[in-house]
């Protein structure tokens, strides 16, 4: 009898690998901001825990010119240097969603939401 792994495979979108999530002009990632680290951390685990989402590694992440971030203090780069920081991505089992969690020096938590067009219409995106 052979063995079925009943894997669902999913496209995801080629902006989930961008430091830019504000790439593309008509999709605006939904930014929730938590001063609190510990309820940060609390939203970090509930999504992982209750909400289906899988850890997906670290990626780069922009934050000059994203509204709500002027608060966040991260470390001082040089004036030609690249600024991003490593943000935690974790993706829905599903593949229709991803988050990026951005945290500053202080710990203040940053939660970027972006939906997977793709699957959320069916997997051609239209």
């Amino acid at each position: 009898m052979p063995l079925s792994l009943f894997l669902t495979l999913f496209t995801t979108v080629r902006y989930s690998l961008s430091s830019n999530l504000h790439i593309h002009s008509f999709l605006s990632p939904v930014l929730l901001v938590v001063e609190d680290a510990a309820t940060g951390d609390l939203i970090e685990q509930e999504l992982l825990e209750k909400f289906d989402f899988v850890d997906d590694g670290y990626r780069h992440t922009d934050y000059i010119n994203v509204p709500g971030l002027s608060g966040f203090r991260f470390v001082k780069k040089g004036r030609f240097a690249r600024k991003s920081e490593l943000a935690h991505q974790l993706i829905h089992r599903r593949g229709n969603t991803f988050v990026r969690i951005l945290r500053d020096l202080d710990r203040k938590f940053a939660l970027f939401y972006v939906e997977n067009r793709n699957a959320a219409k069916g997997g051609d995106g239209r």
